[in-house]
Protein backbone atom coordinates (compact mmCIF):
# COMPACT_ATOMS: atom_id res chain seq x y z
CA UNK A 1 0.00 0.00 0.00
CA UNK A 2 1.27 3.79 -0.57
CA UNK A 3 1.79 5.56 1.82
CA UNK A 4 -0.18 8.93 2.77
CA UNK A 5 0.84 12.16 2.27
CA UNK A 6 -0.96 15.34 3.98
CA UNK A 7 -1.90 16.67 0.78
CA UNK A 8 -3.13 13.29 -0.47
CA UNK A 9 -6.78 13.09 -0.70
CA UNK A 10 -8.70 9.59 0.14
CA UNK A 11 -9.51 9.41 -3.95
CA UNK A 12 -6.65 10.96 -5.45
CA UNK A 13 -6.05 6.92 -7.23
CA UNK A 14 -3.49 9.03 -10.34
CA UNK A 15 -1.28 9.33 -6.98
CA UNK A 16 -2.02 5.74 -5.44
CA UNK A 17 -1.89 4.42 -9.28
CA UNK A 18 1.63 6.19 -9.67
CA UNK A 19 3.46 3.89 -6.93
CA UNK A 20 2.01 0.97 -8.40
CA UNK A 21 3.98 -2.12 -10.15
CA UNK A 22 1.45 -1.96 -12.46
CA UNK A 23 -0.14 1.39 -13.55
CA UNK A 24 -2.73 0.69 -15.62
CA UNK A 25 -3.21 4.43 -16.64
CA UNK A 26 0.24 4.39 -18.83
CA UNK A 27 -1.26 1.22 -20.28
CA UNK A 28 -1.23 1.70 -24.00
CA UNK A 29 -4.18 0.11 -24.71
CA UNK A 30 -6.22 2.09 -22.02
CA UNK A 31 -4.57 5.55 -23.57
CA UNK A 32 -6.21 4.38 -26.95
CA UNK A 33 -9.44 3.58 -26.24
CA UNK A 34 -9.49 6.61 -24.34
CA UNK A 35 -7.70 8.67 -27.58
CA UNK A 36 -10.66 6.87 -29.62
CA UNK A 37 -13.15 7.31 -27.58
CA UNK A 38 -12.76 11.45 -27.48
CA UNK A 39 -12.57 11.17 -31.10
CA UNK A 40 -15.99 9.58 -31.73
CA UNK A 41 -17.97 11.94 -28.82
CA UNK A 42 -15.76 14.97 -30.63
CA UNK A 43 -17.19 13.70 -34.27
CA UNK A 44 -20.77 12.96 -32.85
CA UNK A 45 -20.74 16.85 -31.41
CA UNK A 46 -19.95 18.05 -34.72
CA UNK A 47 -22.20 15.66 -36.90
CA UNK A 48 -25.20 16.71 -34.66
CA UNK A 49 -24.28 20.26 -35.00
CA UNK A 50 -24.10 20.25 -39.23
CA UNK A 51 -27.53 17.56 -38.96
CA UNK A 52 -29.74 21.26 -36.84
CA UNK A 53 -28.21 23.25 -39.31
CA UNK A 54 -28.96 21.87 -42.16
CA UNK A 55 -32.32 21.14 -40.96
CA UNK A 56 -32.71 24.97 -40.19
CA UNK A 57 -31.34 25.16 -44.35
CA UNK A 58 -33.81 22.50 -44.87
CA UNK A 59 -37.33 24.54 -43.46
CA UNK A 60 -36.19 27.75 -44.61
CA UNK A 61 -36.36 26.84 -48.24
CA UNK A 62 -38.91 28.05 -50.07
CA UNK A 63 -39.03 25.43 -53.36
CA UNK A 64 -38.59 21.78 -53.97
CA UNK A 65 -35.24 22.83 -55.95
CA UNK A 66 -34.08 24.88 -52.73
CA UNK A 67 -34.73 21.60 -50.50
CA UNK A 68 -33.39 19.32 -52.71
CA UNK A 69 -30.25 21.40 -53.59
CA UNK A 70 -29.60 21.41 -49.26
CA UNK A 71 -30.17 17.68 -49.14
CA UNK A 72 -27.71 17.31 -51.90
CA UNK A 73 -25.09 19.46 -49.86
CA UNK A 74 -25.70 17.81 -46.47
CA UNK A 75 -25.44 14.03 -48.50
CA UNK A 76 -22.04 14.88 -50.31
CA UNK A 77 -20.48 17.32 -46.85
CA UNK A 78 -21.99 13.95 -44.45
CA UNK A 79 -20.28 11.38 -47.02
CA UNK A 80 -16.48 13.39 -46.53
CA UNK A 81 -17.00 13.90 -42.85
CA UNK A 82 -17.87 10.22 -42.26
CA UNK A 83 -14.84 8.89 -44.52
CA UNK A 84 -12.30 11.11 -42.90
CA UNK A 85 -13.87 9.88 -39.44
CA UNK A 86 -12.56 6.61 -40.78
CA UNK A 87 -9.45 7.49 -41.64
CA UNK A 88 -8.75 9.33 -38.26
CA UNK A 89 -10.23 6.24 -36.26
CA UNK A 90 -7.20 4.58 -38.32
CA UNK A 91 -4.69 6.55 -37.58
CA UNK A 92 -5.42 6.16 -33.81
CA UNK A 93 -5.98 2.30 -33.38
CA UNK A 94 -2.48 2.26 -35.92
CA UNK A 95 -0.91 4.78 -33.46
CA UNK A 96 -2.38 2.51 -30.87
CA UNK A 97 -1.34 -0.62 -32.14
CA UNK A 98 2.86 0.87 -32.48
CA UNK A 99 2.60 1.90 -29.09
CA UNK A 100 1.36 -1.45 -27.66
CA UNK A 101 4.93 -2.55 -29.83
CA UNK A 102 7.30 -0.22 -28.42
CA UNK A 103 5.82 -0.83 -25.12
CA UNK A 104 6.34 -4.30 -25.51
CA UNK A 105 9.87 -4.29 -27.35
CA UNK A 106 11.18 -2.10 -24.68
CA UNK A 107 10.30 -3.57 -21.88
CA UNK A 108 11.95 -7.09 -23.15
CA UNK A 109 14.70 -5.66 -24.44
CA UNK A 110 18.06 -6.52 -23.20
CA UNK A 111 21.02 -4.24 -22.36
CA UNK A 112 24.37 -4.92 -23.82
CA UNK A 113 25.61 -5.31 -20.37
CA UNK A 114 23.31 -7.68 -18.42
CA UNK A 115 24.96 -10.77 -19.30
CA UNK A 116 26.57 -12.77 -16.92
CA UNK A 117 30.02 -13.27 -17.33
Amino acid sequence: MTKKTKDQSPTDFAGMLGNMPFNPMNDPQLKAWSDLGAEMMQFAASRIQRDLEAQKAMLACKSLEDLQKVQAEFYSEAIKDYNAQIQRTMQVMSGAAKMQVDAAVSSTKRGYDDVPL
